[in-house]
């Protein structure tokens, strides 16, 4: 920790409570865990764009004099008209999601600006499905080409590995299915919108047989023999690669990768996350 840092977190905790008689047009706030202030437009007055812009103004002042570091501005959609005032008073977006936009402004002179950026990467499952006969469930997207491709798709926030390729497997094709293990995953860079992409493929165990394909995504789905999908002209080159893996993990040549799970604490409180290795203790319960 810097010196300037040490300073700005004494400094924080008085804010709250210091006195503003002179300044009283400046806006409610919380302080964040990076010593920063977060402004929220659902509780401010926005109906009069010349009186927020005066507030913002007035608060920007009383916070430099008091090595406030950052501020945030966070603007519902229904506020948008005050986008303009926070650009014009140096805010930048940090991001936007679909019912708001996030700007922030770095005021510290004696630190450059630190504020982490936005997610840049996505997180997707696939799964190997695979029944009693040595066949592996396969589909084909309505849109794209046409190749034979595992189930799957991007995982939802606050999802596990597995339980995004369970749901992607149901939601796609109807099947039910159990997870086995990670049998690999794969990082892509330059992916949509700039970010990055980790796939995670998951060998799985259908439960069920009878295919229902989802007529909005799929345009044909099938079990496939494990031969007949490791030679077919229309599997492209990763996912032969995702197939073998997972194949040679149900014959015993390789281990998959098992989760297990490790508390501990965080600056969001205790938490229990996942950590993964090489396992095959998931394989011989089955």
């Amino acid at each position: 920790m810097t010196s300037s840092q040490s300073s700005v977190e004494t400094e924080l905790p008085n804010l709250d409570n210091a006195d503003l008689s002179n300044s009283n047009n400046i806006f409610d706030f919380k302080v964040d865990r990076w010593s920063c202030i977060t402004i929220d437009t659902k509780k401010c007055d926005v109906t009069d764009v010349s009186c927020f812009r005066e507030q913002l103004t007035e608060s920007l002042l009383v916070w430099n004099e008091r090595n406030v570091r950052g501020v945030w501005v966070k603007v519902w959609i229904e506020h948008s008209h005050v986008i303009p005032v926070c650009t014009n008073s140096g805010f930048v977006f940090h991001h936007a999601q679909a019912d708001y936009v996030m700007l922030k402004k770095w005021l510290s002179k004696s630190e450059s600006d630190n504020l982490p950026s936005y997610a840049t990467h996505y997180l997707g499952c696939g799964g190997f499905v695979v029944n009693e006969r040595d066949q592996v469930l396969v589909m084909q997207e309505k849109v794209g080409d046409q190749r034979w491709k595992l189930p799957g798709g991007h995982a939802n926030p606050g999802e596990e590995v597995w339980e995004a390729a369970y749901r992607e497997v149901k939601e796609e094709t109807g099947i039910e299915s159990e997870f086995v293990c990670v049998a690999c995953f794969h990082h892509t860079r330059k992916y949509n919108y700039g970010c990055s992409d980790f796939y995670f493929v998951c060998l799985m165990r259908a439960k069920t047989e009878n295919i229902q394909a989802c007529p909005q995504e799929v345009a044909a789905c099938r079990w496939m023999d494990f031969e007949e999908y490791l030679n077919h002209e229309s599997v492209g080159a990763g996912n032969r690669y995702f197939a073998q893996r997972c194949i040679d993990i149900l014959r015993g040549d390789s281990s998959g990768i098992m989760p297990h799970p490790l508390e501990s604490n965080s600056s969001y409180g205790r938490v229990t996350n996942q950590v993964y290795h090489p396992d095959s203790t998931g394989l011989e319960q089955k």
